[in-house]
């Protein structure tokens, strides 16, 4: 009976020192990110590359190449995918996208924001190309260089996508 008690005693000590471990690991994680992810939001030079989209009611996907959401000297540039319903009628049928194309943004930057995993959260709005609509866009960055988007506008479902913080590609010269 002792022996029992002993060792269901080590037992509960051990898990609770590997859970105690796990924590402190991920507090780590946010408290210190990679110098790329800070860097990155000290100059607010940010180049999101998207990797999975999270429709509001149809299972999540992987992305396509050429979908991504870019900020440089506050201006806002993104072509992501969006798959749900709308609430109205495009009239042109290349406004299925979020296609947002050279528009000036205010980014509000929450570094270290209470009750999130994430390193800083990026909120901020602006018109469609067509100046048809206006999404709202909430971007997380992680201390490790991953990225989540919320995308809401009142005329379509919020859509989710996930992707990574990354290195701007050079522009093509002819």
């Amino acid at each position: 009976m002792k022996t029992t008690i002993v060792k269901l005693f080590v037992a509960i000590f051990a898990f609770a020192a590997l859970c105690s471990c796990g924590t402190s690991a991920n507090s780590t994680q946010k408290d210190q990110p990679q110098q790329n992810v800070v860097e990155s939001l000290d100059s607010l030079d940010i180049y999101i590359v998207i990797n999975r989209i999270i429709p509001k009611s149809m299972p999540p996907r992987e992305s396509m190449d050429g979908y991504f959401l870019s900020i440089k000297d506050g201006v806002l540039t993104c072509y992501l995918p969006f798959i749900g319903s709308a609430h109205g009628s495009f009239l042109n049928s290349n406004e299925i996208a979020i296609d947002v194309e050279n528009t000036p943004v205010d980014v509000k930057v929450t570094k270290n924001p209470p009750k999130r995993n994430s390193y800083a959260v990026l909120e901020f709005s602006a018109p469609s190309k067509y100046k048809s609509e206006v999404f709202v866009f909430t971007v997380e960055i992680y201390g490790n260089g991953n990225a989540r988007l919320s995308v809401e506008s009142i005329q379509r479902d919020f859509i989710n996508y996930s992707g990574s913080l990354e290195k701007r590609p050079e522009k093509k010269t002819k």
